[in-house]
């Protein structure tokens, strides 16, 4: 097969929707020649592929250059209403059959012209469009048109039951008949940014296929072996006579090597073989993520008919979970036979606008890595990330879990979109099922939540009890599913019983982060939960006006607390959690700033370190969340330019695979543990120090069990008492250092920042 990139510059046409359809007809029939047109002439720009039709609108002077500064996202809705014509000639490198042309990404509802002529529609953001050309490709000049309709006629058309209008938050009821993400129409961490464009790669394949059709490896592991079981379809020829077929495999990684040929007789099927004394995938913290290089070859009388290689990873995954309705459950996920404690993050939108996403996504992931993540949870209301974020979580052994791109709502029960949300999650799942780094499907966000919060039984929901995990059964049925984040079974709900469900978003008042809304908690996992953190000052400048900088109820700190219904609640979250852990809010912004930054890595800190002492009830953390997708006061660790937060540093020590945390205080004691979420054991001395004197407390020897917790010392402590302690331990894998804030608020904030150089070891 050989496949032409067709990215690059573009034409792009547009006008308002239906007001000029004899113009948009002569686009796409005459092409480029169309701006020879004077008469009725829509608007033009060069446009961008990959790209978003607001980004060429900001280059080309029609929006502002900056679409994030101030108010300034708002302008861009007056184009929510506006028709698209992408236009290119191109010149085809080889005309053989068959053609098709493969759009990676369109937004969202389109038809699409070759030579003039309708060749494919489409209505969804979320998956590649593969459009057969075989017949109209020419030899010499071609010109392709992509034409995207406004949601505006499909959205204000469809009927919104009772069902769908008495669930959700609020935000995206109109977004549930559309596929494209549904933070797009606005959410409480995004902008409304009801886009269009060609967001992902445009190209021409031409000539046969040279892969499989279908391809599934399955992992099963004994004691010193593996057995791959390779599941496959071909354009194999039918067999009759001698004709002699075989299925080789070859893999490598480092000096561990295999090979094998086995005997085929269809087009379809499987093979089995072994792999000796193989060297397994780990999740950070837990071994080295070993992937081979794979190659799988079909042969017939020696002529290959399929061949494809792969980065593969020998693992297996188990999600064990129990569904109680008077008890606390059970939530661990299992790697190679290791229950492991999972210490992660959200992975939300890269950008409002996802062209952008990929010259992200490479950085992102390097600090997913140094924060100390073994799992990235991909969030049901962003896109399904490209291939290289999934081969960059392989290569550093995060685990993902992926929701299907539902959230926040339930979604259409009927026939047609059960058909259509079935054949996007087949292709999706069939993308990314040979990635060693999913660790579980999951069905959406939030949605068995908010039927809940209506009343309504989530197990009525038929798109994630029966749609999904029916595409899971025929494509992968090995790997653990979940229909919803969090999961409510029928029982729970007939016996009122969320209090017990296993894994939980722990959002609540999001009062002091120690409260008894956090501590109570039965969760075994915490899927979701955060604490605001202000970005720095000089971030704050880069999209707030300068003279509103001191006035964070100033409509831009509104807006920019990714809220476009004018709601201040949530910029209001900064001052009111600022004065509950110091008693006052400081009036300058840089203190603000900081006093912001320091509660929110003292919350997160406290979350995760509060799951890892409670092993093994609790089994995992996936916090919300690493970075901005725009610039915004909120949860995140890293803002949109990439400026780290205080916690950042906090939780890349309390996510390290050893560390030694302080519990809480119980019957006039303060406990001192050593946690060693690896599979070795650690051993070595410690010290506990008054940080702000630098006395010691305490020291002394220990041995730290693999994949577990090892109580060290108890220290007498009062809660009137307002002390920093310090941790400090030299062992067989390396030096480290811990703090931990002893006392009930309020803290005096100058005495906090004394101690912070100490806390950061400067």
């Amino acid at each position: 097969m050989h496949t032409q990139c067709l990215n690059g510059e573009w034409t792009l046409y547009y006008g308002p929707e239906g007001a000029t359809p004899d113009n948009f007809g002569k686009v796409v029939t005459m092409g480029a020649d169309y701006r020879k047109c004077q008469h009725g002439a829509l608007a033009e720009v060069t446009a961008a592929v990959p790209g978003n039709v607001e980004l060429d609108l900001c280059k080309a002077g029609l929006l502002p250059e900056d679409i994030y500064f101030g108010e300034n996202i708002l302008e861009a809705e007056k184009f929510e209403h506006h028709e698209w014509i992408y236009v290119r000639d191109f010149e085809a490198e080889k005309v053989c059959t068959p053609a098709q042309l493969v759009f990676e990404g369109v937004d969202c509802l389109a038809e699409y012209y070759l030579n003039g002529q309708l060749v494919g529609q489409s209505a969804n953001a979320l998956v590649p469009i593969v459009i057969n050309v075989t017949g109209v490709l020419c030899e010499g000049k071609n010109t392709v048109a992509v034409r995207i309709l406004s949601i505006r006629e499909t959205v204000q058309n469809s009927e919104y039951n009772t069902f769908l209008a008495s669930c959700g938050f609020g935000l995206n009821l109109e977004s549930v008949y559309i596929r494209k993400p549904p933070h797009a129409f606005g959410w409480d961490i995004m902008p409304r940014a009801v886009t269009a464009g060609l967001w992902r790669g445009v190209s021409l394949q031409t000539g046969k296929r040279d892969d499989f059709k279908e391809l599934a490896i399955h992992v099963g592991l004994q004691k010193d072996k593996a057995v791959l079981k390779v599941c496959y379809d071909s354009d194999m020829p039918y067999q009759k006579g001698t004709n002699f077929a075989q299925m080789h495999i070859k893999g490598v990684c480092g000096d561990s090597c295999f090979e094998g040929t086995q005997n085929v007789h269809f087009k379809a099927g499987f093979a089995t073989f072994e792999v000796k004394n193989p060297k397994l995938w780990w999740p950070y913290g837990y071994g080295e993520p070993n992937l081979y290089d794979i190659t799988l070859t079909l042969t017939v009388d020696g002529e290959t008919v399929a061949t494809q290689k792969l980065r593969y990873g020998i693992r297996t995954v188990e999600l064990e979970r129990t569904e109680h309705v008077d008890k606390p459950n059970v939530f661990q996920f299992i790697i190679n036979s290791v229950p492991v404690m999972v210490k992660g993050s959200n992975w939300v939108p890269l950008d409002a606008y996802h062209s952008r996403d990929k010259a992200r996504l490479k950085p992102a992931i390097d600090l997913m890595s140094d924060i100390g993540c073994n799992m990235i949870r991909c969030w049901g209301g962003n896109v399904y990330e490209c291939d290289e974020f999934y081969d960059l979580c392989d290569e550093r052994g995060m685990m993902v879990w992926q929701d299907f791109t539902m959230a926040c709502h339930p979604y259409p029960q009927d026939e047609t979109f059960m058909k259509n949300l079935a054949a996007e999650a087949a292709v999706v799942v069939r993308r990314l099922r040979n990635h060693c780094c999913v660790a579980l499907w999951s069905g959406d966000n939030e949605n068995d939540m908010m039927m809940w919060n209506a009343w309504s039984n989530p197990d009525h929901n038929l798109l994630t009890r029966n749609v999904l995990p029916e595409v899971i059964k025929l494509h992968d049925a090995n790997r653990p599913y979940l229909p919803s984040s969090p999961y409510v079974t029928g029982a729970q709900f007939k016996a009122g019983a969320y209090a017990f469900i296993g894994e939980d978003h722990l959002w609540g008042p999001r009062d002091y982060f120690k409260s008894g809304y956090y501590m109570r908690s039965l969760a075994a996992f915490t899927s979701e939960i955060g604490y605001h953190g202000m970005p720095s000052v000089e971030s704050l400048r880069k999209y707030i006006s300068e003279e509103n900088l001191n006035n964070i109820n100033h409509p831009e700190w509104v807006l920019h607390s990714a809220d476009q219904k004018k709601n201040n609640a949530r910029i209001n979250l900064v001052p009111r959690q600022v004065k509950q852990l110091f008693g006052v809010v400081p009036e300058a912004l840089e203190d603000l700033v900081l006093a912001s930054q320091i509660s929110q890595a003292e919350a997160k800190k406290f979350f995760i370190e509060h799951m890892r002492l409670g092993r093994p009830a609790r089994a995992g953390i996936l916090w919300w969340n690493l970075i901005d997708g725009w610039p915004q006061i909120s949860d995140a660790v890293v803002d949109y330019y990439y400026d780290k937060k205080l916690a950042y540093d906090y939780i890349k020590v309390s996510q390290a695979p050893f560390a030694i945390m302080a519990d809480e205080l119980s019957d006039w004691y303060q406990p001192i543990v050593a946690g060693n979420d690896s599979m070795q054991t650690v051993t070595g001395t410690y010290t506990v120090c008054d940080g702000e004197t630098g006395e010691q407390i305490v020291a002394g020897e220990f041995t730290a069990a693999p994949n577990s917790n090892t109580p060290l010392v108890r220290l007498s402590i009062m809660y009137s008492e307002h002390k920093l302690l310090i941790m400090e331990w030299d062992t067989n894998i390396g030096k480290g250092r811990n703090h931990y804030l002893c006392g009930l608020p309020p803290i005096d904030f100058a005495r906090y920042k004394k101690w912070l150089p100490v806390i950061l070891g400067k």
